[in-house]
């Protein structure tokens, strides 16, 4: 699900995704790219969504897992490509 952060919690939901395919006990590799406008989640290197919205010119980064024991994040990498050279 994408969703808007406010200040003190979780705002409107604005792109829902059901079935992003987890399984108990399973380790799963995301990835999401954020370019312009354009939002993109990958579930091991499968992609499972694309929202487009000129709503947040300077996005940030926040994750959370909803309602499914044993998740958690690990090795989260956040990189800025704009402006990196071959």
């Amino acid at each position: 699900m994408w969703t808007e952060g406010k200040t003190r919690g979780w705002g409107a939901a604005r792109h829902e995704v059901r079935a992003l395919g987890y399984k108990s006990g399973q380790d799963l590799h995301v990835k999401v790219e954020v370019i312009g406008n354009e939002f993109k989640a990958y579930v091991n290197g499968e992609i499972k969504t694309v929202f487009k919205s000129a709503e947040f010119p300077e996005p940030k980064v926040a994750l959370y897992l909803y309602h499914q024991s044993g998740q958690y994040w690990d090795n989260v990498v956040v990189r800025n490509l704009t402006n990196q050279s071959p």
